[in-house]
């Protein structure tokens, strides 16, 4: 264990304005908070992966530490890149559901969360790939995907909108036919979902895999099968209360490897990022301890 970054070190800090719900002043007063702490630069993104571009010019330049200021979504771009090198990320959230910086436990205030930037410990965590696609939570097929693909052509974020979102979307969603395979074994699926988790949750405390571990170099699938409007209610608790894997309609196999076989081409999620894929197939894997981030 490692400590976190020193007032003599170069920091750079990547900063989305378009993740989640503060406010333009909010944000505002997260840069005047950086701007207190000495040798730090900041760097606005302007299009989709130009916080991966930032991050790769941060390796090229040895930057010791890359704080990611925004939702899931830059974490991944951010930590896809820095993986396997010395750069360490630190964790500024503000997206719609902060899933890594909850399971980390890193403080959802973005003034706090700055201070544990320079006051946190180094620890190393997994990461993931889907086919070439870096996550550092969830992804996923099925009902997860179909809602982040409509939730993404909503014009506001924001918890609320999300399980309207996810209210529209089940009425009428068929799940997924696939086959699964794990360790040379195929099982065939009808799933409501299926989750492959690195940490523990999708976001906002919504629990996917409880017994996940981001350091234990294993993926959990979580595959949820098909239930009625009744039963719904009892998984929507389920999620919300750390007791998903209890239900009777979740089974959850851990490995290192996962190959996914559908019919058609998939529609994926990478926490909570939706992504039409040219493919009916997908590989999943795991990288153990390649990513250093301070929490």
């Amino acid at each position: 264990m490692d400590r976190a970054v020193t007032e003599n070190t170069e920091n750079w800090f990547v900063v989305n304005f378009f993740s989640g719900t503060l406010s333009f002043d909010k944000k505002q007063d997260i840069i005047k908070e950086i701007n207190k702490y000495p040798n730090c630069k900041i760097f606005k993104t302007d299009y989709p992966l130009h916080a991966a571009k930032i991050a790769q010019n941060a390796v090229k330049s040895n930057i010791k530490t890359v704080v990611a200021i925004g939702g899931d979504g830059t974490l991944n771009e951010v930590g896809g890149v820095l993986k396997g090198t010395n750069v360490q990320m630190g964790i500024v959230p503000i997206g719609s559901g902060n899933g890594l910086a909850r399971h980390l436990q890193i403080p959802l205030n973005p003034i706090k969360a700055i201070e544990r930037v320079f006051e946190g410990n180094v620890f190393e965590i997994d990461t993931c790939t889907l086919n070439e696609f870096p996550f550092l939570c969830t992804a996923g097929v099925g009902f997860d995907a179909q809602v982040a693909y409509d939730f993404s052509k909503k014009g506001s974020r924001g918890f609320l909108n999300y399980i309207i979102t996810s209210i529209q979307t089940f009425f009428g969603y068929k799940g997924v036919d696939c086959e699964l395979v794990s360790d040379g074994v195929v099982n065939e699926q009808n799933a409501f979902a299926i989750t492959f988790a690195n940490a523990s949750q999708y976001g906002n405390d919504a629990v996917v895999a409880p017994e996940s571990s981001i350091d234990d170099g294993l993926i959990d699938v979580v595959i949820l099968k098909p239930f009625s409007v009744l039963n719904s209610i009892f998984i929507a608790i389920r999620l919300f209360t750390n007791s998903f894997s209890k239900s009777k309609f979740v089974t959850t196999i851990k490995g290192t490897e996962f190959e996914l076989k559908a019919k058609n081409n998939l529609l994926v999620h990478f926490d909570g990022e939706p992504k039409l894929l040219n493919t009916n197939k997908i590989v999943v894997r795991i990288d153990e301890k390649k990513l250093k981030v301070i929490c």
